[in-house]
């Protein structure tokens, strides 16, 4: 937990954060509302610690080959927007067509 020291000094702030480290800033602050603060931000910070361990292994990996699934995840969206905005496909091979129309990126020069 975040501790909020009362200032010794009129807007003289001391924080204490839980990994040891101490803050000292100047300002007028409500107490309170700063440490309701801090603590969100160590809550969050602990989420992110959390997240990082569960992939430790694929950041890892990421610097070793500078490859991500943001392609594949790009092209799932597409074909999810696909379904969702058509009523039904007379079978799965027009659906299969359509997939390879909107992933191709395709520009047909139509009059207009």
């Amino acid at each position: 937990r975040v501790q909020v020291v009362n200032p010794v000094v009129a807007n003289q702030w001391l924080i204490q954060l839980p990994n040891g480290v101490s803050v000292s800033f100047a300002g007028a602050v409500d107490s309170v509302a700063l440490a309701s603060v801090l603590n969100a931000a160590a809550v969050i910070e602990g989420v992110v610690w959390f997240v990082l361990r569960l992939h430790w292994n694929g950041v890892l990996n990421w610097f070793d080959s500078h490859l991500t699934n943001v392609l594949l995840e790009g092209m799932n969206s597409l074909i999810q927007a696909l379904k969702s905005r058509a009523s039904g496909y007379r079978n799965n091979e027009n659906f299969i067509v359509m997939v390879y129309l909107i992933g191709a990126k395709l520009e047909f020069d139509l009059p207009t």
